[in-house]
């Protein structure tokens, strides 16, 4: 089901459950704060530029189209694609993991199958209409890209098991599998998602925002970190990892 789910969403499931497993090791550590910038390194402009292209439509495009190393051959992965990655860079991690189990690059290639044939089959359906389906998709593209990391912009530092839980209607909830409860689910990362109310409920919690003033506060854009803070974090990233399994 799960695989059947990543396909409709248009990528291949290896490559999204390896996303999420990332994202879970290492969550608002110095390797994963999308929403700071060191200015020593860059300035506001480009910071702000990199952060509202990823917030409105980079992050989809990258969802979208990384997948697509996987139809280049084992050994152009190996030698050739990981040297245009800095070494323990999130990409090249990424990469070395994907690699690990031999049959993530024949499933993903079966599943990029599967949603080229989807994406080709909805174009000919369309047919002289296929402008609505481009607008739609990029509907769908700008909601995808705000909203995933919405429920950490802004939230405290290294510690991977925090994420804010946004206030939605129970209709609305169950249209995007509760990923309102986000902080709920990083806490408790192996619950089905319909148990995810029940055990925020049981806990007696609040909401820290409203859902769509969760996603309105991205607008603010990248904060500025110093270089001596982001050493102090990459510190105690370090840290913070040592007492994490390999997932």
């Amino acid at each position: 089901m799960s695989r059947l789910l990543a396909i409709c969403f248009g990528s291949p499931f290896r490559a999204i459950q390896q996303a999420h497993l990332l994202h879970h090791k290492y969550n608002r550590t110095a390797m994963e704060r999308h929403d700071e910038y060191d200015p020593a390194l860059l300035s506001p402009r480009i910071a702000q530029l990199a952060f509202y292209f990823r917030l409105f439509i980079g992050l989809y495009i990258q969802e979208l189209f990384f997948p697509l190393i996987a139809l280049l051959s084992r050994k152009t992965l190996k030698t050739k694609l990981t040297k245009y990655f800095p070494a323990n860079s999130y990409q090249l991690i990424a990469i070395e993991r994907f690699l690990k189990k031999k049959n993530n690059l024949p499933e993903t290639r079966v599943d990029l199958l599967f949603i080229f044939s989807m994406f080709f089959l909805s174009f000919y359906c369309y047919g002289s209409h296929w402008p609505v389906l481009i607008i739609l998709m990029m509907a769908r593209a700008l909601f995808i890209s705000v909203s995933d990391y919405s429920y950490h912009y802004g939230s405290k530092t290294d510690d991977v098991y925090f994420a804010f839980n946004f206030k939605l209607p129970t209709c609305f909830a169950i249209f995007i599998l509760n990923f309102n409860y986000h902080g709920t689910h990083h806490r408790f990362p192996r619950l089905p998602w319909h148990v995810l109310p029940i055990v925020f409920a049981s806990e007696g919690r609040n909401f820290e925002y409203n859902f769509f003033h969760g996603l309105a506060r991205q607008l603010r854009g990248p904060r500025p970190v110093s270089s001596m803070a982001l050493n102090d974090k990459v510190k105690s990233t370090k840290s913070c990892l040592n007492q994490l399994p390999e997932q």
